[in-house]
């Protein structure tokens, strides 16, 4: 991948965090702003801190103070069990670089050091910029600019790591002292985790006004949920001839609503592409079915809005309901992305009369279920 340098940060701010993500437009990046904290207490007064994330690091790597590796494997994360005075009892791998050290290989000895694991393929994906308005007696560090980088490793074959190595389930992990001070900066790498190991692939999605009539921008899925941002997506039920839904159950480590029945399928529509081209491509991608055009019935729209992971994934999202009558078989089921665990055949009927209230094994879109019974069944709900 080229990575391109002096590329100038775009400062996104929503109620004093900012949300982020690398974004790629014909090889040029945007670097994006996702935190700042003033009167930080470990710094001189008057400093602050502002947290970025991007693929790149074009700044002086001389006034960069130390180095950090989230090493995942799977559905768990590295961390370390530090003895040090004034640090958790459970951190995130990292330290100081040493003199006439680069800070790759300051990465790989700090993570060898404290874990035990070797890593040899990882790539930055954020970093601290540390400003010190003043030059403070005995203060030991660059100003007053400085830095700290944060790297990214998917490991291929497990290693368990020394004594003080701990892998911690992603949902561990969320309950740690440091992801919950860095919440937004450990969920984008996480999901830059699952990238790297080829459960996603990176997409783009057209970018809204409030209307859901006139396209605006395009930006990355991730960046798009993180500062809110209004897209399109479709959800799809195929009805059998026996009055049946073939419903999929979400899959334990997706991002949003795991473990949780929906539709048949689904989809935000990438930049590029109509609505009923992801109908058709979600459910072959998802389920193995195999639908034309003229089988598709639009049932209408809904506003699919909703705040996840602690304010840190916000969902304003326009979504295309649509109905298949088809004659399907449970063996015709060829389940097709991890975010798909299982596919079930239940009564349309009382399906949607649980969606409608509000039954939590199934995805909370009351309005959506309200529609199709409507239009499905021609009933006036009590």
């Amino acid at each position: 991948m080229a990575l391109l340098a002096n590329t100038a940060p775009a400062v996104i701010e929503n109620d004093g965090y900012y949300d982020m993500k690398v974004l790629w437009y014909s090889h040029t990046m945007k670097v994006e702003h996702i935190k700042h904290q003033k009167d930080v207490l470990y710094l001189p007064e008057g400093s602050s801190i502002d947290t970025y994330l991007s693929e790149i690091f074009s700044h002086d790597t001389s006034l960069v103070t130390a180095v950090f590796g989230l090493v995942f494997y799977e559905n768990k994360v590295l961390f370390t069990r530090e003895a040090d005075e004034g640090h958790p009892d459970i951190d995130i791998p990292g330290g100081h670089v040493e003199s006439g050290e680069s800070v790759e290989d300051a990465v790989m000895r700090e993570v060898y050091e404290e874990t035990g694991v070797t890593i040899t393929d990882f790539h930055v994906v954020g970093f601290l910029e540390f400003t010190v308005p003043k030059q403070p007696l005995d203060y030991p560090y660059p100003t007053p600019k400085g830095y700290m980088l944060f790297y990214v490793a998917v490991l291929k074959e497990f290693q368990q790591g020394s004594e003080h190595a701990v892998w911690l389930t992603i949902d561990e992990a969320r309950q740690t002292q440091w992801v919950q001070n860095n919440r937004a900066l450990f969920e984008s790498i996480y999901q830059e985790a699952k990238y790297l190991r080829g459960d996603f692939e990176r997409s783009y999605l057209d970018v809204y006004d409030e209307s859901g009539t006139t396209v605006v921008g395009t930006e990355t899925y991730d960046t798009v949920h993180r500062q809110g941002l209004w897209h399109k997506g479709v959800h799809v039920f195929i009805l059998t001839p026996e009055g049946k839904f073939v419903i999929q159950k979400r899959g334990p480590e997706v991002n949003l609503k795991p473990n949780m029945l929906e539709s048949s399928a689904g989809g935000h529509i990438n930049t590029g592409h109509t609505a009923i081209e992801t109908v058709i491509y979600e459910l072959h991608e998802e389920i193995g079915i195999t639908v034309n055009e003229s089988e598709i019935e639009y049932v209408g729209q809904i506003v699919d809005q909703f705040v996840e992971h602690d304010g840190v994934w916000k969902n304003n999202e326009f979504d295309g309901i649509y109905i298949i009558r088809k004659d399907i078989k449970p063996e015709e089921i060829i389940i097709g992305k991890k975010e798909v665990s299982e596919v079930v055949f239940v009564d349309a009927k009382e399906y949607l009369q649980k969606g409608i209230a509000e039954d939590p094994s199934i995805a909370h879109r009351p309005e959506e279920y309200k529609m199709l019974y409507t239009y499905l069944f021609d009933n006036i709900l009590s």
